[in-house]
């Protein structure tokens, strides 16, 4: 038998192999997640890290949100550009003389080390805040360069791959980033804490910002990796009465890529509700939607656009839509059942604004070259010899412009 004191021993061995094994487990699982969350994982290659103390660190820690990780190479870079080049405070621009013996100059070689994947975009995040919240506004124009150059985009990011604190960090530097460091910035903020799957924390910072461009312009990459989580939001922005806000909440929706059919099935119909807008950029928004629902939803839009065609009310920004209906450089959009139907009403409907005296005369010519961008063929050559000596300028104008095009581009055969 075991004596009281050996038998404790025992015990704490026992205890503390355990938790050693929960300890390996726990490491081990936690870079596989790092892995698959596409960041830099720890190797002999990889930039040197440092965890940056934040202010009431052990409150940061008992808040669960974890450190900042510095990437110190890519803080060396943003630090010795802004030291060197040429940076402008007040415009935020950053401008490198390539020195003797250099390939490239400083700026062109830290955009390498993203491009050629040294810098990991989304492992670059905290950094790239730490730059935005120096105290040295030289520092603060690189870092918010970076970000506007290199990190305007996270391929096969998913929500979830950025942390909150990332997310945190990053809007608390972005909320006091004066006017073009906060606009340089913005997408990356944007896009990382949408990532981070944060909402009302984004929109507030967003829409509470000093520099009123932001205020509208980040809303609309919240769906290009938040989805229908911010649909929303969107729509609130979307269906308000202020044209900024309404344009923005549009092109969130239209940033989406690839709609799923799940995600037209609940946006299609909403946008829709809004053709008979009397608001010209609530109709000019949601017939952009209805260009990308396809199907039913553009016989819907040409429908209203017919209507307003009939009632003289066809104005130049309604072509920058009906151009787009069946642009022929889309791959593979004409195969589609019913298009070739809908391109020809399309085309019918743009013919009759030109033949209308009653409509704005740039409308008209634009409605004219609206078949011509869509359609580059002896169709559309054919039709343009019509109008190449009409009475109206700007007909006569877009008709000519065709005609040359085509020649030059499309139909080498013809001659002037």
């Amino acid at each position: 038998m075991l004596s009281r004191s050996k038998g404790r021993t025992a015990r704490n061995l026992l205890i503390a192999l355990s938790l050693g094994g929960l300890v390996l487990a726990a490491g081990c699982d936690g870079k596989k997640k790092e892995k698959e969350g596409g960041n830099e994982t720890s190797t002999a290659d990889s930039p040197k890290e440092t965890t940056k103390a934040e202010d009431g660190g052990e409150g940061a820690a008992k808040s669960g949100e974890e450190p900042a990780k510095i990437n110190e190479d890519l803080m060396k870079d943003i630090k010795t550009i802004a030291a060197e080049c040429d940076v402008n405070v007040s415009g935020n621009t950053v401008k490198c003389e390539k020195k003797e013996g250099q390939e490239k100059d400083l700026w062109a070689q830290l955009k390498d080390k993203f491009y050629k994947k040294k810098y990991d975009r989304i492992g670059s995040l905290d950094t790239v805040a730490a730059g935005l919240a120096d105290a040295d506004e030289k520092v603060q124009v690189v870092a918010s360069a970076v970000m506007y150059s290199t990190m305007g985009s996270f391929p096969n990011a998913k929500v979830g791959d950025v942390s909150a604190g990332q997310a945190k960090r990053l809007r608390d530097a972005f909320a006091k980033a004066p006017k073009y460091r906060a606009g340089q910035a913005m997408r990356t903020v944007v896009y990382a804490n949408t990532l981070a799957g944060v909402t009302d924390d984004l929109y507030a910072v967003l829409e509470g910002h000093s520099y009123d461009y932001v205020k509208t312009a980040g809303i609309e990459h919240i769906m290009h990796y938040g989805r229908l989580e911010h649909f929303p939001k969107a729509k609130e922005f979307a269906e308000s009465d202020d044209d900024k806000k309404i344009r923005s909440g549009f092109r969130a929706v239209l940033n989406m890529p690839k709609m799923t059919d799940a995600e037209k099935k609940e946006i299609c119909p909403w946008a829709k509700g809004h053709l008979g807008a009397e608001k010209d950029t609530k109709f000019l928004g949601a017939g952009r939607v209805m260009i990308r629902c396809r199907g039913e939803y553009v016989d819907a839009l040409l429908a209203e656009g017919e209507k307003r065609a009939k009632e003289h009310k066809f104005t130049r920004d309604y072509t920058m839509v009906y151009r787009d209906i069946c642009f022929s450089m889309v791959p593979g959009l004409l195969k589609e059942p019913g298009v070739k139907e809908q391109c020809e009403r399309n085309y019918k409907l743009l013919q009759s604004v030109t033949d209308d005296e009653k409509t704005d005369s740039l409308a008209r010519g634009l409605a004219l070259f609206g078949i011509y961008y869509q359609r580059r063929d002896q169709e559309s050559y054919d039709l343009m010899q019509k109008y190449k000596n009409h009475k109206d300028e700007n007909v006569k104008k877009y008709a000519n412009q065709s005609i040359e095009s085509l020649e030059k581009h499309y139909l080498k055969d013809k001659k002037k």
